[in-house]
């Protein structure tokens, strides 16, 4: 997990693809488990075109894995708490929103997180 931990306001992150890698990247409260969007603390986007949260996996966005300097950003916008999102865009291309965070979240930081694999 990366720092800071957001409560308020909007945050962005990006990861660049050096090798030909499977990455999951998104964020994460500290209780979440570290394999991203396996819990209902943790929310994430995968290379193989997934979204993730609660374990749950759906069709989101674009395939990016082995893609070799592909830019994932994560964007979080905590600015209205009644409508949090996660979204993300892929090599500048905004992917619309993946996630609205549930309410009881409000209160709950949220961390830049990355898992992933090198083949």
């Amino acid at each position: 997990r990366g720092r800071p931990g957001v409560l308020k306001g909007a945050y962005q992150y990006e990861v660049e693809l050096k090798n030909e890698c499977l990455l999951r990247v998104g964020w994460a409260a500290l209780e979440g488990r570290r394999a991203l969007g396996t819990d209902e603390r943790s929310f994430g986007y995968g290379g193989t075109g997934m979204k993730s949260n609660c374990g749950k996996f759906e069709k989101y966005g674009e395939i990016f894995e082995a893609q070799t300097g592909a830019v994932v950003t994560c964007l979080l916008d905590r600015q209205d708490p009644r409508r949090s999102s996660i979204s993300y865009c892929l090599n500048g291309r905004n992917l619309g929103v993946a996630f609205r965070l549930p309410p009881w979240l409000a209160d709950v930081p949220l961390f830049p997180a990355i898992c992933g694999r090198e083949d």
